[in-house]
């Protein structure tokens, strides 16, 4: 921001008694006297107009930053057959078919869910997908999707963006969870989730 600063230029010769003559004219009449007291008073308006547009852009909010929450795949298995884990990552059980599994997403407040990567692989023609849900905390039933994704090369790298409808997200009132599954892949198949990511701006 720039430096705010006011020089007077109005400076009064005294008169003297006996010598000087009062007069309304000329360069040092009462006129023109008070024409540069004008102009000192019109400068430090415009310091003051300055000043008042300074404050009140210190008072704006500044906008919300997006916040990226990156996750190492931990998955608690959610039907017959779950995903193993290495260090770091998760992977289907060799001579499985199918995988599936959930983890719990904590965020620090009220949230607006930009959007929703996943990195892994999937050799095969099985249906991966990961989804980000919500559910209200007094509704054990009724989960809304705020994204989803289809994993569907080796390797892939994908970013989806949150459905406006469910994407605020506040602890308060929702808990929030990634359920990942692979369904018809072969046993052979190497399917590999490598990490999470989520990107959401702070309400």
């Amino acid at each position: 921001m720039a430096n705010i600063t006011y020089t007077r230029k109005f400076q009064h010769t005294d008169w003297q008694d006996n010598v000087d003559r009062v007069q309304a004219g000329g360069p040092t009449g009462f006129n023109q006297h008070f024409h540069d007291i004008e102009g000192d008073f019109d400068a430090l308006s415009q310091v003051v107009n300055q000043i008042n547009a300074a404050l009140a852009a210190l008072g704006q909010k500044p906008p919300p930053a997006a916040i990226k929450l990156t996750l190492t795949p931990n998955l608690v298995q959610t039907a017959v057959n779950g995903w193993s884990h290495l260090q770091g990552l998760a992977q289907k059980p060799p001579n499985q078919t199918s995988a599936a599994g959930m983890m719990s997403v904590s965020f620090p407040g009220p949230v607006q869910i930009v959007s929703l990567r996943a990195i892994g692989r999937n050799s095969g023609a099985g249906s991966l997908q990961i989804s980000l849900f919500r559910m209200p905390i007094a509704d054990g039933g009724n989960r809304e999707r705020i994204a989803a994704i289809n994993g569907t090369s080796d390797p892939f790298d994908l970013t989806v963006p949150g459905d406006a409808t469910f994407a605020q997200v506040d602890p308060a009132q929702f808990k929030c969870f990634i359920l990942a599954e692979v369904n018809n892949a072969q046993q052979a198949d190497t399917v590999i989730l490598t990490a999470f990511q989520i990107t959401y701006q702070s309400q």
